[in-house]
């Protein structure tokens, strides 16, 4: 188990370090319909306006909850991803805190911050990568917990039967999770141990260019929250500082919107998968 992580206490309380430092995405969708062709590809005119070039290759995912999303009822995530490149698998374990209105005052970041550093999620905790995801008119402040695991036999963007993905992913699980103050000793031991499978989906990424900021398409295919099958395309892009989050994410708005390419709702795949992609 990680060092620092197993520090994690059974109750949520301040701690004496400073609040962690997160880093800033950007994520926005856009109108399928619009800059995709029927084969999801992007359409000429749109990939010239977005800076697109040939696609940087493709990931697939898969997350683990059980049939009432446990892990995602309490703000935890916990996803499989291998891409058509690597011989190892990509596993995150990762917890999410609401912020109160779209990201861009920063009262509120900090606010969600404090909340996390009540959960000893603080700059002294070198397991977690933090990160504040500003979207539509949703914005979350998340902590990544990445681990890799060999996996040189699996072919390219192949995953782990589920067997193996329940096992892996319980004798990994990391101490904050293990300890988690909302719920009793072994609860999350318990749901990992036989949880469903959702997905997996396959990610294809394109990088471009729009208004000098460097961004990254994502084409997914997926159910959307009525069960109809669509595109899943977003817009993302990083920023270091949250002044520099927020200009980024209204130039992206400004840009997208005049084109009119901008879907007007919240960017956030995994909420889709885990309600609408059960693999069992």
């Amino acid at each position: 188990m990680d060092g620092a992580d197993e520090a994690a206490v059974g109750q949520a309380e301040p701690t004496t370090a400073p609040n962690a430092a997160p880093t800033y995405q950007v994520k926005l969708l856009v109108d399928p319909r619009r800059i995709l062709g029927a084969d999801g590809a992007p359409l000429g005119r749109a990939a010239g306006a977005l800076g697109l070039g040939e696609s940087s290759g493709f990931e697939v995912a898969q997350y683990m909850d059980d049939a009432e999303l446990s892990f995602a009822g309490q703000g935890w995530i916990i996803r499989f991803r291998h891409d058509g490149a690597e011989d190892r698998l990509r596993l995150t374990y990762k917890t999410r805190f609401d912020i109160v209105g779209d990201g861009t005052d920063l009262a509120a970041v900090e606010e969600a911050l404090d909340r996390a550093n009540a959960h000893r999620f603080d700059c002294r905790d070198t397991n977690y990568d933090p990160q504040v995801n500003l979207s539509y008119s949703r914005a979350t402040l998340d902590f990544s917990n990445k681990k890799r695991e060999p996996a040189p036999d699996l072919a390219p963007g192949a995953l782990p039967d589920p067997v193996a993905c329940r096992a892996i992913a319980l004798d990994r699980l990391p101490g904050k999770m293990r300890k988690w103050p909302a719920k009793p000793a072994g609860w999350a031991e318990a749901v990992a141990a036989a949880p469903l499978i959702h997905g997996p989906v396959r990610q294809t990424n394109y990088p471009g260019e729009i208004l000098g900021h460097a961004v990254e398409m994502q084409i997914t295919p997926l159910c959307d929250g009525d069960g109809r099958e669509s595109w899943f395309t977003e817009i993302t892009a990083k920023a270091d500082t949250f002044g520099e989050a927020v200009r980024l994410r209204a130039d992206l708005m400004g840009k997208l919107r005049a084109e009119g390419w901008l879907l007007e709702r919240n960017a956030f795949k995994t909420d889709l998968v885990l309600g609408n992609h059960r693999a069992g």
